[in-house]
C-alpha cells in the first residue's frame, strides 16, 4: 500500500531533497511542544488539544514543502514558487475567517498523522538520516527560545488560568481577545466594553485567528498555540528558506549561523509572537521579500505583480506600519515594470491609500505627531538592542558606499548610471523610504516602523548582487575563503546570544518581569506577598494538605507553595467577577438577541483587580473587558472614568455615550435602550449595588 501511495499516486511528496530547514522547523516545533504540555502539567492540566494542533502545524510546513516543490517543477522559479505558496494558506485562512467559518482542524490532523507515518517509514527505507542533526538542533532551538521569550513575553502559558484572577493580563492581549469574541460571537469588530460598537484596528488577524477556534479551544488559547507552536517553525522555517535560496554562495552553505544571527537580532521574534497583528503582518512580510527580489532581479510575469499588489493592502489591513513601507517599495516598481503592469501596480496603491484614508480614521493613539522630534526622542529612549541603535550606523553605512564613495555623487551621470542599475537604487530606494516614515510620527510608533525595514533589509545586503556590489569579485571570494569570517561569525553570535539572553533573562529576576508578576500577583490575592521585600520563591507556612489527596497531579505541592494557591479556577469563585460572570451565563441562556451586562459604579465589582495589578493604571482597563473575554458578553456603559487609557478607544465610547454612570444619570429604561439598540444591544442585565441581585431590561 505505501508503495503505491508513494510512487503511483504522490511520486514527489516524500522527496526529502533538501530538507534541512524543514527538519529544524519540526524541531522547533517538537520543542514548543514539549514546553507547552510540560507547563500545563506543571499547572496540574494534560491538554490533548495541543497535539492536535501540533499536527496542524505539520500539515502546514509540510504543504509549503510540496507546493514549492511542485510550483518548481513547473519550471517556475523559487521566489515565485516560495512566495505562491507561502501567501496561500495565509489568504484563504483569512479568507475563512472573515466568512467565519471553521478550519476542520480534526480532519487535517488525522491526515498529518498518516503523513508522518508514511513519511518516517519512506525516511527509513531510503537511510536518509542526514537531517537528525537538524532536527535535534531545532528542539534545543525550539525549547530555549520559547522558553526564555516566555520570562519577558505578554503570552505565556498560564494566561488562562490567572484570567479568572483578574491578575497579570495585559491590555494589549486582553483587547485582542475581545476584538476576536467579538467578531465570532457578533461580526461586529469592537472591544465590547461600551456594547458592540464598531472600531477601526488592524483587523486581518482577527479573521487569522477565527477559524483556529472551536467549543474546545478558545481564543486564549489559540494565542498561546500561535506563540508556541505555530507561529515559531513558521518563521524559522521560512526565514532558513529565505537566507537558503537569497543569500550568497558562503551564506547558503552556512545558513543555519546566519540564522541564527538572525533570530538573536533583527527579526525580534519574541515580538512577532507575542503581538497578533505584528504576527500575521510579518508572515506576510516572508512572501512579500522573496517576490519583491524577483520583480528586481529579473524579469516579472503578470501573476508575479498581481499576487505582490494583493499583499500590500493586505498589509496594511494586517499592521498600518508593515504596510506603509510596502506601499513605499510598490512605487519604486512604477519607474521600471511596463505599462500593464505599472496599471496593475498603481490600482494597488489606490486600494492601499483607500484604506489608509477611510479604514483607518483619525488616529488615537498619539494625536501629536511630533514630526521629527519623535524620531531623535525613540533613540534618545528607547532600549530595544538592535531595532533602535543600528539604524543610523546602517543608514550611514549605505550611503557613504553607494554615493559618498563616488567622488562625483553630484554629477547627474551617477544618477544615471545609478538608476539603470536597479539593484542598488532600490536599496538606497528603502533607505529614504524608512527615514521619511521615521521621522513623520510619535517616538513610540518608530519602533513598529523600523521592524519591517530590518527584516527587509537583511535578506536583501546578504545576496550575491548587494555582496558582489561592495566587494570586487576576487576581493570577496578571498574574504569569504579566509579564517577570518568564521572567527567574525563566531563573535557575531556570541554577542548576539549574550543580548538576547540578557534580554530574556531580565523576565527571570525584574519586578516586572512575566515570571515574578505572575508569582506576585497571586500571592497579594491570599495575603501572601510581602510589600517590602523578602519575598523567597517558596513559601514555608502555606496549607498543602489538599495536595495529599491528589495522586496524579504531581506539581501540586510546588505550584502552592510557590503561587500560595493550588487551583485557580476554584479559588476565583472566592471574586466578585466570577460570582457576577456564573450568573450572567446562566441568565443570558434564557434571553433572545445581544445581551449586555450593566455593573452599577457603587458595586464591589469595580474595586477587584486592585490588589493583583503591577500597573494600576490597567486596573478599570481589565474590569471594563472582563465579560466579553470570559464569557463573550459586552458591558454597556462600562468605561471606568479612572481608566486613563484613551488610546483604547475610550474617546469613541464616551462619544456614543460609553462612560460609566449610575442608572438615574442614565435615564429611565425607554433611555436606556435607546442607547443600546444604538450598539445593538437587546438585552441588558443590571447589577446595582448587590452582586446577587439583578434586573433584566428587554430592548427587543
Amino acid at each position: 500500500m505505501v508503495e503505491i501511495y508513494n510512487k503511483k499516486k504522490f511520486p514527489n511528496l516524500y522527496d526529502l531533497k533538501d530538507t534541512n530547514p524543514f527538519f529544524l522547523s519540526i524541531g522547533v516545533l517538537i520543542g514548543g511542544l514539549l514546553f507547552l504540555n510540560i507547563s500545563n502539567f506543571f499547572f496540574g492540566k494534560i491538554e490533548l488539544f495541543y497535539t492536535v494542533y501540533g499536527l496542524l502545524t505539520w500539515f502546514w510546513l509540510r504543504f509549503l514543502e510540496i507546493t514549492t516543490n511542485f510550483f518548481v517543477r513547473k519550471k517556475i522559479n523559487f521566489f515565485s514558487s516560495f512566495s505562491y505558496s507561502w501567501s496561500l494558506p495565509i489568504i484563504v485562512i483569512c479568507f475563512l475567517g472573515f466568512l467565519n467559518i471553521k478550519l476542520p482542524i480534526i480532519f487535517i490532523s488525522i491526515i498529518a498523522a498518516l503523513d508522518i507515518i508514511f513519511f518516517i517509514f519512506n525516511a527509513l527505507k531510503n537511510k536518509i538520516l542526514f537531517s537528525i542533526k537538524y532536527f535535534i538542533s531545532g528542539l534545543i532551538l525550539g525549547s530555549v527560545l520559547i522558553g526564555l521569550s516566555t520570562t519577558h513575553s505578554t503570552t505565556v502559558m498560564w494566561m488562562e488560568q490567572f484570567l479568572h484572577l483578574g491578575t497579570e493580563f495585559p491590555a494589549d492581549f486582553m483587547r485582542d481577545v475581545a476584538y476576536v469574541n467579538s467578531w465570532s460571537e457578533y461580526g461586529v469588530i469592537s472591544q465590547g466594553y461600551h456594547g458592540l460598537l464598531p472600531e477601526v484596528y488592524h483587523n486581518l488577524y482577527i479573521f487569522f485567528t477565527m477559524p483556529f477556534i472551536n467549543d474546545q479551544v478558545n481564543t486564549i488559547k489559540i494565542f498561546v498555540i500561535f506563540a508556541t507552536l505555530i507561529i515559531p517553525p513558521l518563521l524559522v522555517y521560512g526565514s532558513s528558506k529565505l537566507i537558503i535560496n537569497m543569500g550568497h554562495r558562503y551564506i547558503s552553505n552556512n545558513w543555519h549561523i546566519f540564522l541564527l544571527i538572525f533570530i538573536l537580532t533583527f527579526s525580534a521574534i519574541d515580538y512577532v509572537i507575542a503581538q497578533r497583528s505584528v504576527m500575521i503582518a510579518t508572515l506576510l512580510l516572508i512572501a512579500f521579500i522573496p517576490l519583491t527580489y524577483q520583480m528586481v532581479t529579473k524579469t516579472s510575469n503578470h501573476f508575479d505583480i498581481i499576487v505582490f499588489s494583493i499583499l500590500i493592502p493586505l498589509t496594511i489591513l494586517a499592521r498600518a506600519y508593515h504596510g506603509l513601507f510596502l506601499l513605499g517599495i510598490s512605487i519604486f516598481f512604477l519607474i521600471y515594470k511596463k505599462f500593464s503592469q505599472k496599471i496593475i501596480i498603481f490600482l494597488s496603491i489606490v486600494i492601499s491609500v483607500s484604506i489608509l484614508f477611510f479604514h483607518y480614521r483619525s488616529p488615537e493613539i498619539y494625536p501629536e505627531t511630533e514630526f521629527i522630534i519623535g524620531y531623535f526622542k525613540y533613540f534618545l529612549r528607547h532600549t530595544h538592542p538592535y531595532i533602535n541603535n543600528f539604524l543610523i550606523p546602517i543608514l550611514i553605512f549605505l550611503f557613504s558606499y553607494f554615493m559618498l564613495k563616488n567622488k562625483n555623487f553630484l554629477n547627474k551621470k551617477f544618477y544615471s548610471r545609478l538608476l539603470k542599475n536597479k539593484f542598488n537604487f532600490f536599496i538606497i530606494f528603502n533607505c529614504l523610504i524608512i527615514i521619511f516614515l521615521s521621522l513623520r510620527g510619535h517616538q513610540r510608533e518608530i519602533f513598529y516602523q523600523l521592524f519591517p525595514f530590518y527584516w527587509f533589509i537583511f535578506f536583501f545586503v546578504i545576496t550575491p548582487n548587494f555582496l558582489n556590489f561592495f566587494f570586487k569579485e576576487k576581493k570577496l571570494l578571498n574574504f569569504f575563503k579566509g579564517n577570518n569570517i568564521s572567527f567574525i561569525l563566531i563573535m557575531i553570535v556570541f554577542l548576539a546570544s549574550l543580548t538576547a539572553l540578557k534580554n530574556y533573562g531580565y523576565g527571570l529576576y525584574s519586578e516586572y518581569g512575566t515570571i515574578k508578576k505572575s508569582i506576585k500577583s497571586i500571592r497579594v490575592l491570599n495575603d501572601s506577598w510581602k510589600d517590602k521585600g523578602g519575598n523567597e520563591l517558596f513559601l514555608k507556612n502555606i496549607d498543602i494538605e489538599e495536595c495529599k489527596n491528589l495522586r496524579f497531579d504531581l506539581f501540586c505541592e510546588i505550584r502552592t507553595r510557590i503561587f500560595s494557591v493550588s487551583n485557580f479556577e476554584r479559588y476565583s469563585f472566592n471574586f466578585a467577577p466570577r460570582k457576577i460572570l456564573e450568573k450572567v451565563k446562566k441568565v443570558k441562556q434564557n434571553l433572545k438577541g445581544n445581551t449586555a451586562i450593566y455593573i452599577s459604579p457603587s458595586n464591589e465589582y469595580w474595586d477587584s483587580f486592585e490588589l493583583s495589578s503591577t500597573y494600576k493604571r490597567e486596573r478599570y482597563y481589565k474590569l471594563s473587558r472582563y465579560f466579553m473575554i470570559e464569557e463573550k458578553i459586552p458591558m454597556i456603559f462600562g468605561v471606568h472614568p479612572k481608566d486613563k487609557r484613551f488610546y483604547y478607544s475610550k474617546s469613541t465610547a464616551i462619544k456614543y455615550s460609553g462612560d460609566l454612570k449610575e442608572l438615574n444619570m442614565i435615564g429611565n429604561s425607554e433611555k436606556i435602550c435607546s442607547i443600546g439598540n444604538k450598539l445593538k444591544i437587546d438585552n441588558i442585565i443590571i447589577f446595582e449595588k448587590n452582586i446577587d441581585i439583578y434586573k433584566i431590561i428587554s430592548c427587543g
